[in-house]
């Protein structure tokens, strides 16, 4: 067996919080582009038109020019906003590697302020068991799962004993899903690190 794709169960990430800000606040700050670069990086072409097509340049890796092409799917003010996040090239694996999903954003305004709803995607994973006995792992790990996505899930498996056919029978636990939140990152430049026990320590530093 070089390789197969079997089905799996699995289910979007959703993060669900409470902002103590109006609705037509935290709107604003979802589709300025000024405001988007601040919390996130500057978007080339956004508007918040469903069809419009934008995109965001991040750090190349491999054969990916780290340009982030995005669409607007859907746009009710105040309410929803949705668009696709696509990147990477498929001569990449792990950073760069290809990646198909959706961005959806809902709004409800709550006597604190607005709950926002961030819909995302999940990581497939092998299993280490399978992997130690039979050589039989999965391809473009973790993969992200398109939360948009309606159709039947697939997880690419490869055969890496040289020697031991492998057979998957239905039923068979080939894949594990981790279900995690999807954070965003402020940075805040500074002059100088505080100093910490690693130090410029790179790789290996910390032993075996």
């Amino acid at each position: 067996m070089s390789a197969v794709a079997s089905n799996v169960q699995t289910q979007d990430i959703v993060i669900d919080e409470v902002f103590p800000h109006a609705t037509a606040t935290i709107w604003k700050a979802l589709t300025s582009a000024q405001l988007i670069a601040r919390w996130l990086m500057p978007p080339a072409g956004f508007e918040a038109v469903e069809g419009n097509t934008f995109t965001y340049q991040t750090t190349p890796g491999g054969a990916w020019d780290g340009v982030i092409h995005c669409r607007v799917l859907e746009v009710v003010p105040n309410r929803r906003l949705a668009y696709a996040w696509k990147s990477g090239d498929e001569r990449n694996t792990g950073y760069g590697a290809p990646l198909d999903t959706v961005v959806t954003w809902s709004l409800t305004p709550v006597e604190a302020g607005t709950r926002i709803q961030l819909v995302h995607a999940g990581f497939v994973l092998p299993r280490s068991g399978l992997a130690l006995r039979h050589g039989v792992t999965c391809l473009n790990t973790p993969g992200l799962i398109d939360c948009g996505y309606r159709d039947e899930l697939k997880v690419l498996l490869v055969n890496t004993d040289p020697q031991q056919e492998y057979t998957v029978e239905r039923g068979d636990r080939i894949a594990q899903l981790v279900i995690q939140p999807v954070e965003q990152a402020e940075f805040e430049p500074v002059d100088e690190l505080p100093p910490s026990e690693r130090g410029l320590g790179g790789f290996g530093h910390s032993g075996r």
